[in-house]
């Protein structure tokens, strides 16, 4: 199992539903602290794939890497709706 598709299946089906919603958040979210859509993957990132990792919404370069593991998740996030 690689690294995303274990961050994948830790994620809630409610709240990986809301991640694959028409809004979709992972396509449209900016790295930066005011989009909206960049700061509810940055909470759900926090919430259950690190919940230890340090609380730092101005950190563009952990914004980066959060939205790029969510867009490489994103097939897998998929995937695993289908399995519900």
């Amino acid at each position: 199992m690689t690294f995303a598709q274990a961050c994948a299946r830790r994620i809630p089906a409610d709240v990986r539903h809301a991640l694959l919603a028409p809004a979709d958040p992972i396509t449209h979210a900016q790295p930066h602290p005011r989009n909206a859509m960049m700061m509810q993957l940055y909470d759900i990132w926090n919430a259950y794939i690190e919940p230890q990792h340090p609380n730092n919404r101005h950190c563009l370069t952990c914004l980066h890497h959060i939205l790029k593991n969510f867009r490489v998740m994103k097939g897998y996030l998929v995937e695993a709706e289908g399995l519900q």
